[in-house]
């Protein structure tokens, strides 16, 4: 089996390194951080390096929750048998959001250091729950989400051209897709577009990194 520990780096290095304390055996180190942070990761990489050797840093968004699944899902190897281990002590409220999520699919463990005072620390395991289902991104569904996921308003006559469906058939979609909330409608000028909300980008993305650990299981 292979150990994965993910940490979301803050401006604080002692509480995240405190928590290599409460790990053995890990075979891959990744270190989430923000452009502005990411001298802290660089720091806490040179300081484990010497004991596990193989550490990456992922640098990412502070505050979009999206983009960070994306680039956990691109830089995250998991393979079969993979163990995932998400130390979410530093790093923004949307960073620790982001990894809580992406352990809770992967059904691994997330902890974090509370810092009692500057010399004492303790360990805490959170609970790792399903909180988001992903079963409804299936189908018709998960392609209109594919067509829309880049942020391109469109239109229904123009999701119903790259899907081949007559409107009727496609505005059936639209709707059951807005009453879940995955989509929104706005105007521009006169005409109608759709867009996906940030629920609906999460949903997605939670149901890409399910399909990566099928994959490589």
């Amino acid at each position: 089996m292979k150990n994965i520990l993910i940490a979301t780096v803050g401006e604080e290095m002692k509480p995240v390194l405190e928590g290599f304390r409460y790990v053995k055996e890990i075979d891959e180190i990744y270190l989430l951080c923000s452009e502005k942070t990411k001298n802290f990761a660089e720091e806490i990489s040179k300081k484990v390096k010497e004991i596990y050797g193989n550490v990456k840093i992922i640098e990412s968004s502070a505050n979009n929750i999206s983009k960070i699944l994306e680039d956990l899902i691109n830089n995250v190897e998991i393979s079969p048998g993979t163990k995932v281990i998400g130390n979410i002590t530093g790093g923004t409220k949307i960073m620790i959001l982001a990894l809580y999520l992406f352990v809770s699919v992967c059904k691994g463990t997330v902890f974090y250091i509370f810092k009692k005072t500057d010399k004492e620390m303790e360990y805490v395991e959170l609970p790792v729950v399903n909180v988001l289902s992903t079963n409804i991104i299936k189908g018709t569904k998960k392609k209109i989400i594919s067509i829309l996921f880049n942020d391109i308003p469109l239109t229904q006559r123009e999701i119903s051209k790259c899907l081949n469906f007559k409107d009727s058939t496609t505005k059936l979609h639209l709707e059951k897709m807005k009453e879940e909330g995955i989509i929104k409608t706005n105007y521009k000028g006169k005409m109608k577009i759709v867009m996906l909300t940030p629920y609906g980008k999460v949903l997605f993305l939670l149901k890409q990194i399910e399909e990566k650990i099928k994959i490589s299981h």
